[in-house]
């Protein structure tokens, strides 16, 4: 709350928040002034709050997973073998995208598929994430020997370790958003070439 020289309040002044108001020279208040400390809110990442994220990337995993099980495992097992081609990608849909879709919704007749195009922008970032931490997951399978298929709940528990790591990176300020950027990244960018390749594939089968 700021009051500046000039102004008038007709009768009190009551406010919260977690410093008095200043009454400068030239403010004129009927009644009087009330301070009610209230500090402010906390806007970091919290243990509770990782723990929700951890949840829902759970959650939304298992979905990918139901519905898309053939691009999602395939974009995750190719992940480890082109990281910087899939980076660069992901990177290039993510910056480009809102260029386009800026581009669209100016003219009246693109801002229905503007609006498409920003929902699926807004979902990618939590979905590349996903595939990473299926790249991850998968990662650990080809490390232990002795084990040639697994069951989808065995995937899926070294899943759930993967987002629980990722949903705590927040907590480490700056480094950690910026390591989470890139994991969104590269998943991206994965997905996106399985499914092109995938659209080729299916266009030379046909």
């Amino acid at each position: 709350l700021e009051l500046r020289p000039g102004a008038t309040i007709q009768g009190d002044l009551r406010h919260n928040g977690p410093m008095a108001v200043e009454v400068p020279a030239g403010v004129e208040i009927g009644g009087t002034v009330r301070h009610h400390y209230q500090s402010a809110p906390d806007d970091d990442p919290t243990i509770l709050g990782s723990l929700g994220k951890a949840l829902a990337l759970f959650l939304l995993g298992v979905a990918l997973l139901w519905l898309l099980p053939g691009p999602v495992l395939r974009a995750a097992d190719a992940m480890p073998r082109h990281p910087v081609r899939h980076l660069l990608l992901g990177g290039a849909i993510l910056l480009l995208s809102p260029v386009l879709l800026g581009l669209l919704m100016i003219s009246v007749i693109g801002i229905p598929l503007g609006v498409l195009m920003l929902g699926l922008w807004l979902l990618a970032l939590p979905v590349g994430i996903v595939i990473t931490g299926f790249a991850v997951a998968v990662m650990i399978r080809r490390r232990e020997l002795g084990r040639e298929r697994e069951t989808a709940a065995q995937l899926l528990r070294r899943y759930a370790l993967a987002a629980l790591i990722m949903a705590a990176l927040p907590l480490v300020p700056v480094a950690g958003l910026c390591a989470l950027t890139l994991i969104a990244a590269i998943g991206v960018g994965a997905l996106a070439e399985n499914l092109r390749h995938g659209r080729r594939g299916g266009l030379a089968a046909g």
